[in-house]
């Protein structure tokens, strides 16, 4: 098995081939020192986020988000400032669930930094799925998120169409691949 910082290159790679216009939009990295005081502010500690952060700063979010912003099939990875303001803003019923990644239509990924069985998760926030009082855990973890990504992509499952501007989900085929991939992430059972 990869350690994160090599999915993590390699994670880098596929977004540079597969879908570069969104790779574009992807700021560079804050220094160390103001990625660990934000980290430390959200009380957020686990290693694969912060090497998460320490590969991008995400995207700038201070146009909007559109259609067309799209990494993960669930939007991109916001900017650790704008994360920390929005905990600080908007907290939710369960502030240990912090929202690292999402889309224009307010679907997130969120990171589970609540000590027990889910600690490390990444959890699904949808609206339009109906799990916002309690949301599903959806990858086991920051790395099998990537893996999945980059799988997902690699496989044309995740398919960035230039003309349309969009990024195209085969969801049969991403159900699968994800399920097989995150065996201890709830939102897959009923797949």
């Amino acid at each position: 098995m990869e350690s994160f910082k090599e999915i993590l290159e390699n994670f880098d790679k596929t977004l540079r081939t597969y879908n570069p216009n969104n790779y574009s939009i992807l700021q560079p990295p804050l220094p160390n020192q103001e990625i660990d005081r934000l980290l430390d502010e959200l009380r957020l500690n686990h290693p694969d986020i912060k090497e998460l952060f320490k590969w991008k700063n995400g995207a700038a979010t201070s146009n909007g988000l559109s259609k067309k912003d799209d990494i993960f099939g669930f939007g991109i990875l916001f900017p650790l400032e704008s994360i920390l303001d929005w905990t600080r803003h908007y907290p939710r019923d369960n502030p240990r669930h912090i929202t690292i990644i999402g889309d224009w239509n307010g679907d997130a990924l969120l990171f589970n930094n609540e000590e027990g069985e889910d600690y490390g998760k990444i959890h699904l926030f949808s609206v339009s799925l109906l799990s916002i009082d309690d949301p599903y855990s959806y990858y086991d973890s920051p790395y099998s998120m990537l893996e999945t990504t980059i799988r997902a992509y690699e496989t044309g499952i995740f398919e960035y169409i230039d003309e349309e501007a969009r990024l195209k989900r085969d969801k049969k085929r991403f159900r699968l691949l994800a399920k097989s991939l995150n065996p201890g992430s709830s939102y897959w059972l009923e797949a």
